[in-house]
């Protein structure tokens, strides 16, 4: 008996109800076309207010009194209700038995943890709290707006349970706070949530080190392959014969009812910092300890940052060493090192060394802050593919480099691990590969990139970078200054005492100060003194000063005049004592700054002071006279000045549009240049001297309690926190958070306070220190750096998206210091004599280009020869030549205004589904490559009556189905008529029943053609294997997903004889094999397709030849008797589940034994979602149409 029309149904399954066990196994009340309310309920007002999501299982049933196969058959949404608020989609768990309950937590599965997220809970939260207070290193991203973040709590390392989180807005602010291990600066996160917390979690405080409290947080990702839902969109635009591509509106449809606001993005800085990783000297440093640091679970403190790929740790004859962020033992990966912060992390596969000795060498790093430099390609249809290249210029910093491209409208970004290869938070992400010495990115994308998105690339670059580790250093000074200024040159004594023997030094009446056990200086006009004494003397050793003083004079000239042989001649009012004389004026540098060359500041006076003997040294200059007699002292005020220069390179940003090459002016570093200062003729000189006369004796003590170190003599740079690590008598000290620190512990890294660091001015303070050594320091690691990062392009995601049209404000500042605020207007686009912007609100991205077009025939020939011109730049456009002039900015000061619009999470207790687990703007993707669709359009014809035997042409060839319905919607039956789908005719039986339909009629005709998708693209195109074979209109065309059930037939399988029951359900035998069987190949076990029920069954002996059938599922359906068939009744059909032939029943069988089987039905479990939106009543019907597709063997 072949399968016809009529057997192809839909039923109820057991409770059609949103409650937790709604759901269940398949009932027997079939669902019939035209009547309202079989599966879903009718729309209520708080649905209509609130939005609503129910949740109804049904099931597709092929009802044929026979086994027949009804080959691949599949599930689609044919059509979808008319009302835009409602949605109507479907999916499987592939259970025939189970309740909503599980059809939620697989709603829900799409959301999992991803990578741990760089931020800790700030104390204990508790029950029904509605913020998150999250500490956090400054340079870690924030959190953003919409995000979803998981809380693991756990117990002894075991997660306990967990709680997902959904973020409604974020406030921060970098705050200082005390801990042991001295001022920690962290960044204090506020967290609005959208529902509350539904138990107590365990946070910790702020620390130098990463927390390890009772509550982990991960960072979530979001899945679309976790659950595959399918649903029916119309066409965007019409479909001809021939095409492979159809266009949709969109590849996404609503899951759950979402509402949208406006949140304000202001002042947020695009790209970001990024905490880069250099090298801080160019050999290695290296300790050893004993401490039992080297186990599972346990951690060990190296002190400071580390450069990648640098560290080993000897122990025990084992050599441990580091790639990317992973320690390793030969080849196993036994724990984790933060570069950044210098802690290596063990995991369960580390050997326990315990207090073996552990010989540690590594290149001291430092981890700099730098704000992004950046880079983007377009994607376009031609480009369009999972592997990138570019090549960045300057290279990024180990460390640094972060690519995000954005595939289904989902954003996926990988990181650079610090040995160059990239990786996501998950390995589906993709991966790729940095080769630092060239910069070139090679990027193997998880998924194909959205066509008109952009593969985003952002770094720290290392070029204002500088190593100085190993650089000689003047040993640390004591300081002071005496409490009266004019200090008489000749009568300076300063002595202290160490024990017994006392040490004295006096000055060389020009400023020197030298005798036993140091050397030092003064400076007459002010009284600063400094002593460094040969040997380190102790905390608290009182040193004596003895001199002279007298009132100092100020004087200032104006302007004064040249003489002839170009030197300044002042004439003071009194005579000065000799060795007082000191002497300022101002300088200026000619072509020190342009728009696009920044400096490092200058100094804008010179200073000098004499000698004591008449002569008046001048640093890079030539030496002047001092008349102490006349009164008089005449110098040429010009100077020479080592001062840094920029390095530049223009040229091609290879790889970055697919329409052609940009060309930019990059920043490439600093170098060093001799350059005049000049004296300007409006400068004013100041003169401070001591009259000669009128000395007064002075006594005073300073006690010792810091030691003075300058750390940046020499260079007039800042140094970079964190990167300091010297050694003086023997002790180690490292820079932390503008404090010095001793004695590090390599289990905990609590060190011992000794003193502070200044890196603006390098200047270095010791507290601590060990006595009695050698005065001389070692410089073991240092990095400074130049301020300012001068860039010509950013591109940049919004931290939110989408954005309102015309919303975005950019904000910058020139390396001038000149402002500029543009702000796009609806059009995104905007390009003037200062920049050059395009905005994508949908997604967010934002393109400037800093600088204005140029046309070739207007330069000059000074800017032929700049270094923003290059002949391979130029642009022609039909006969006019432009080229882009850069115009450099700082990056640190571009900042950005906008209004993002942003999902308002609905309620979870409404929904009956957790809000924060499914896709934030509460939409789902539906259409996937590979999968199966059905491009279809239905039309229909009116007939007033039918009639017995009547032929029906409904105008259309090659149809795909027909359906005749009343005008209440109530369907003829299929076998009253016969469809001759080629001819497109309709003919109607004779006899024709109509009793119990009420004319008119409507026949819906359909043509459609089924198809697999080779591709989608985020702009709604559909890509076909194979072409159209039809015209399909716009708007009344549809494409439905086909929700694949396989080929549906009722069949026995796995049968077996087992020897006793042991309770657990299995298909393979548990135990021994009895010598009984039942022969199944002369004797099969019948079923049908519309009474057999899925599950697994057992025949159980309880007597001679009594036994009892049990299912699974189904509990006991039967009892029977070897000697006769059993047939199991089915209650919803009346008919047998199965048929046991009696035959079959071999000899042997005794009490206790068992015979297994399982039996597959014709039938298959549909999970329906009905999403509806909040909305006010549309007249539209929210009716569903499902169709169970499918060929039939043999046809």
């Amino acid at each position: 008996m072949a399968i016809t029309a009529e057997d192809l149904r839909f039923f109820q399954s057991e409770r059609m109800s949103d409650t937790t066990d709604g759901g269940g196994q398949r009932a027997g009340t079939e669902i019939l076309s035209g009547t309202a309310n079989q599966i879903f309920d009718d729309l209520s007002d708080v649905d209509r207010v609130a939005g609503d999501v129910s949740i109804r299982k049904v099931f597709a049933q092929v009802a044929s009194a026979d086994a027949a196969k009804y080959l691949d058959a599949g599930v689609v949404v044919l059509t979808p209700p008319a009302d835009p608020a409602v949605s109507v989609l479907a999916f499987s768990t592939g259970s025939h038995y189970d309740e909503r309950g599980a059809l939620r937590e697989r709603l829900e599965s799409g959301l999992s943890p991803g990578a741990r997220w760089s931020g800790w809970l700030w104390g204990t939260h508790f029950t029904n709290q509605r913020a998150l207070n999250l500490w956090q290193r400054p340079a870690a991203s924030l959190p953003g707006v919409g995000q979803r973040l998981v809380l693991v709590a756990s117990a002894n390392g075991v997660a306990q349970s967990s709680q997902v989180v959904w973020i409604t807005r974020v406030v921060d602010d970098v705050v200082e706070v005390q801990t042991p291990q001295g001022a920690v600066t962290v960044r204090s996160v506020v967290c609005e949530l959208a529902e509350p917390l539904r138990q107590d979690f365990t946070g910790s405080e702020p620390g130098l080190y990463d927390a390890t409290g009772a509550t982990e947080i991960f960072a979530t990702r979001y899945s679309a392959d976790a659950v595959s839902l399918v649903g029916a969109l119309p066409l965007a635009s019409a479909a001809a014969l021939g095409d492979y591509s159809v266009r949709l509106p969109s590849l996404y449809a609503a899951l759950i009812p979402t509402a949208t606001t406006e949140t304000a993005l202001a002042d947020t800085t695009p790209g970001g910092g990024l905490a880069g990783l250099v090298p801080a000297a160019a050999g290695t440093w290296s300790f050893s300890t004993s401490t039992d640091c080297v186990k599972p679970g346990a951690s060990l403190y190296l002190g400071g940052p580390v450069y990648p790929g640098t560290l080993s740790i000897v122990v025990a004859g084992s050599t441990i060493t580091d790639l990317g962020g992973t320690l390793r033992l030969a080849t196993t990966p036994i724990g984790t090192v933060d570069y950044s912060n210098g802690v290596c992390a063990f995991n369960d596969a580390a050997p326990a060394f315990g207090a073996a000795a552990k010989n540690i060498l590594y290149r001291p790093g430092a981890a700099p802050v730098r704000i992004a430099d950046t880079a983007a390609q377009l994607v376009t249809f031609e480009n369009r593919g999972f592997v990138w290249v570019i090549t960045l210029v300057p290279s990024p910093a180990a460390g640094t480099l972060r690519v995000s491209y954005r595939t289904n409208d989902e954003w996926y970004t990988l990181f650079d691990t610090g040995a160059g290869a990239l990786a996501g938070v998950d390995a589906s992400y993709g991966s790729g590969q940095l080769n630092r010495a060239t910069g070139t990115v090679t990027l193997t994308c998880g998924g194909l990139p959205d066509v008109d998105s952009e593969i985003i690339y952002a770094w720290g670059t290392p070029i204002s970078y500088t190593a100085r580790g190993g650089t000689a250093l003047d040993a640390p000074k004591v300081s002071g200054t005496t409490a009266h200024p004019g200090v008489a040159p000749g009568t300076v004594d300063i002595s202290w005492s160490v024990g017994a023997t006392t040490y004295t030094l006096s000055d060389d009446g020009a400023g020197g100060v030298s005798g036993t056990g140091g050397t030092g200086a003064i400076h007459y006009a002010t009284g600063q003194w400094w002593v460094r004494p040969s040997l380190v003397p102790p905390h608290g050793t009182e040193f004596t000063i003895s001199y002279d003083y007298g009132d100092p004079v100020t004087e200032t000239f104006s302007a004064p005049a040249r003489q002839p042989d170009t030197s300044l001649l002042l004439t003071l009012a009194a005579v000065p004592r000799p060795g007082s004389v000191a002497v300022t004026w101002p300088i200026s540098v000619v072509d020190y700054r342009d728009t696009n060359h920044q400096m490092p500041p200058i100094p804008e006076q010179v200073s000098a002071t004499d000698d004591g003997a008449g002569a008046l040294p001048i640093t890079g200059g030539t030496a002047g006279v001092v008349n102490y007699a006349n009164a008089t002292l005449a110098w040429v005020p010009e100077v020479t000045l080592t001062v840094p220069r920029q390095s530049w390179l223009v040229g091609e940003q290879l790889g970055v549009e697919a329409s052609g090459p940009v060309y930019r002016v990059v920043f490439n570093g600093f170098w060093y240049q001799d350059t005049g200062g000049t004296f300007p003729g409006a400068g004013t000189v100041t003169v401070r001297y001591r009259p000669s006369g009128g000395d007064t004796g002075a006594l005073e003590t300073l006690t010792l309690t810091a030691l003075d170190l300058d750390l940046a003599k020499g260079f007039g740079e800042t140094l970079t926190a964190g990167s300091l690590r010297f050694t003086l008598g023997g002790t180690h000290y490292i820079h932390r958070n503008g404090a010095l620190y001793t004695d590090l512990s390599p289990a905990t890294g609590v060190g011992a306070l000794a003193g502070t660091l200044d890196t603006s001015s390098g200047r270095a303070r010791l507290t601590q220190w060990p006595a009695g050594g050698a005065n001389a320091v070692t410089l073991d690691a240092l990095v400074t750096e130049f301020g300012g990062q001068p860039v010509d392009q950013v591109i940049f995601r919004t931290a939110t998206s989408p954005i309102k049209p015309g919303t975005l404000q950019l904000r910058w500042t020139d390396l001038l210091g000149s402002t500029f605020t543009k702000t796009p207007g609806p059009t995104g686009i905007i390009t003037d004599n200062d920049c050059e912007i395009r905005v994508d609100p949908i997604r967010g991205l934002v393109r400037c280009r800093f600088g204005r077009w140029r046309l070739v025939s207007g330069l000059t020939p000074a800017e032929l020869a700049a270094d923003w011109y290059s002949a391979d730049a130029i642009v022609t456009t039909g006969t006019v030549q432009s080229i882009w002039q850069s115009h450099l900015i700082d990056a640190a000061s571009l900042v950005y205004n906008a209004v993002a619009t942003t999902t308002i999470p609905p309620d979870s207790t409404l929904l009956g589904l957790d809000a924060a687990r499914l896709p934030v703007d509460g939409r789902v993707l539906i259409y996937r490559p590979g999968m199966l669709a059905l491009v279809h359009h239905t039309a229909t014809l009116s007939v007033p009556t039918l009639s017995a035997g009547q032929v029906i042409d409904c105008g259309r060839l090659r149809l795909y189905r027909v359906v005749i319905d009343d005008s209440l919607q109530a369907r003829l039956p299929a076998d009253r008529y016969t469809l001759d789908r080629a001819a497109g005719l309709l003919t109607l039986a004779d006899p024709l029943p109509q009793s119990g339909f009420t004319p008119p009629w409507t026949i819906r005709h359909t043509i459609a053609d089924l198809g697999r998708l080779r591709d989608t693209d985020i702009n709604g195109t559909l890509t076909f294997v194979r072409a159209l074979s039809y015209d399909f209109p716009a708007a009344t065309s549809l494409v439905s997903g086909m929700l694949y059930c396989g080929t549906l037939q009722a069949r026995v399988s796995n049968l077996f004889a087992q020897t006793t029951w042991t309770g657990t359900w299995s298909d393979a035998r548990l135990g021994d094999e009895p010598l009984c069987q039942y022969n199944a190949t002369l004797y099969p076990i019948g079923v049908t397709n519309a009474a057999a029920v899925p599950d697994r069954v057992l025949v159980q002996i309880t007597g001679a030849t009594a036994f009892r059938v049990i299912g699974e599922s189904l509990g006991i359906i039967a009892v029977g008797d070897t000697t006769q068939d059993c047939s199991p009744v089915n209650p919803l059909t009346g008919q047998p589940y199965f048929t046991i032939d009696a035959r079959g029943w071999g000899l042997g069988w005794s009490v206790g034994n068992c015979l297994r089987f399982n039996v597959a039905a014709a039938s298959y479990p549909i999970d329906l979602v009905r999403a509806v939106q909040p909305s006010q009543p549309s007249g539209l019907g929210d009716e569903v149409e499902l169709l169970l597709v499918g060929n039939v063997d043999g046809a």
